[in-house]
């Protein structure tokens, strides 16, 4: 699946993501709970994943 996302909206997503990547990193810091710790981890590399996905796309529509 493709999106055709301008230039300010990739921007505004990356924002988005990075803050709740922000917010994702102080859950795990004060989660207890070794399971539900780990499954934040995964989330967090997914977050990754896609914070890095979204700057390519930001800088690829940026040199067109």
């Amino acid at each position: 699946m493709r999106f055709d996302f301008s230039a300010e909206e990739l921007a505004l997503l990356q924002r988005i993501v990075q803050q709740y990547y922000m917010n994702l990193r102080a859950e795990i810091y004060h989660t207890d709970s070794s399971l539900f710790k780990d499954t934040l981890k995964a989330e967090e590399a997914q977050i990754q994943r896609l914070l890095k996905k979204v700057g390519s796309e930001l800088f690829e529509t940026a040199a067109v």
